[in-house]
């Protein structure tokens, strides 16, 4: 590997560090499993960075024909928005990078998402974290969503075939990137990348650094994938029109419900939100302040455990929790309690996550419910 970068000091001090190949395909490998961070997550998407989770390095892949592994992919992580991300790893100096790893990864992600159960990638991913599991997903997920529902996310897209294909390497040649950039631009929903992650050395110091460089969404490229992307954007959020049609084809009747609910409250100021798994369903304070008044699932279910994350930021939460209870009792529910106050949810007889259906086929009560609540929020919102 050729190529400089300099550092210089505070003080002035000038460091030249030179390029330097990697000695073995495991230290390129080790250094990823080590500092997931190197694959470029702001890169991946600079409006919301992407955070990586390591599942397990040699993930195991069948193919069909019995329950034996066939394969194993380098890494497999997984970001914060449930979608996984297949991983492989070649020096430069591997002549398969420019041929047969195509064929590898496509392999890898065709097998895994038709034989794969979720199942098998959360006792994956807890084996290999053993204690630091919990820990590990909640700094992934920073309180953005339940480890539960993370985990369903997970599914929803290996069901949709929503999977994340990075190439690593030290350099990624030519062929093999413009393979990568054609990809990219026709595999929507499966998101086809390359990291290069360049290494150089301070001989003097031992000091290392290194670069990575993002392989794929040219200007052109992703103008013409995000104009041709109906259903979701790089950070895998849908589309209200995406949450629509996934659920109409499952719950026809819900959807005609949601849009005469919508319409109904607009005047409120209650409006629709798409996430990754969901639609989320909100008032605007004032201030600009949103708070979360439940979403759907595509699984047709009210999803509440965000409600509490924006009364507990002006120092409420207690109102969230009121506005829980209410929701509870219209069908005859609990507030399910975890340890974080702001992520209390709704369940209703059945332990479960309610219907959505089961509150708009008579909306009014919870329309009730959500002006006494949005009264609230307005008294606090407007106090100095």
């Amino acid at each position: 590997m050729t190529g400089q970068v300099f550092l210089v000091s505070n003080e002035g001090h000038f460091v030249e560090m030179r390029g330097q190949a990697y000695g073995t395909e495991d230290e390129l490998q080790t250094l990823l499993e080590q500092y997931p961070k190197i694959m470029a997550g702001d890169l991946v998407d600079s409006a919301n960075p992407r955070r990586w989770l390591l599942v397990s390095r040699e993930m195991g892949v069948p193919d069909g024909s019995s329950n034996a592994d066939r394969w194993s992919i380098d890494h497999l992580f997984i970001d914060q928005d449930g979608i996984p991300t297949f991983v492989e790893v070649k020096r430069s100096s591997d002549t398969r990078i420019r041929r047969e790893v195509i064929g590898q990864m496509l392999d890898y992600a065709a097998n895994a998402v038709a034989y794969w159960p979720v199942a098998k990638l959360r006792s994956s991913f807890e084996a290999r974290a053993g204690d630091l599991a919990e820990s590990e997903l909640m700094e992934l997920l920073r309180d953005e969503r339940t480890i539960e529902d993370f985990w369903q996310a997970v599914r929803i897209n290996l069901e949709a075939g929503c999977v994340r294909l990075v190439f690593v390497s030290d350099a990624i040649p030519n062929e093999l990137r413009t393979v990568i950039e054609f990809l990219y631009r026709h595999m929507d929903p499966v998101i086809v990348l390359g990291v290069e992650v360049p290494q150089y050395f301070d001989q003097q110091t031992g000091m290392r650094t290194i670069v990575p460089r993002l392989i794929g969404p040219t200007a052109q490229s992703l103008a013409k994938r995000e104009a041709g992307s109906s259903q979701r954007n790089r950070s895998g959020v849908m589309s209200i029109q995406a949450v629509f049609d996934m659920l109409v084809a499952t719950f026809p009747e819900l959807v005609k419900h949601i849009e005469h609910f919508l319409e109904s409250t607009r005047e409120m100021g209650i409006f629709a939100e798409p996430a990754t798994q969901s639609m989320g369903f909100k008032w605007r304070a004032p201030s600009g302040k949103s708070f979360n008044l439940g979403a759907v699932g595509l699984d047709g279910r009210l999803k509440t455990y965000a409600v509490g994350w924006a009364p507990r930021s002006i120092g409420r939460v207690e109102l969230a929790h009121e506005y829980l209870a209410a929701l509870a009792a219209i069908v005859g529910g609990q507030v399910k309690q975890t340890p974080k106050e702001d992520q209390w949810y709704v369940v209703g007889k059945d332990g479960k996550e309610p219907e959505l259906l089961g509150f708009l086929k008579n909306p009014e009560p919870w329309i009730s419910v959500i002006q006494s609540y949005i009264k609230k929020l307005e008294a606090m919102t407007h106090q100095p």
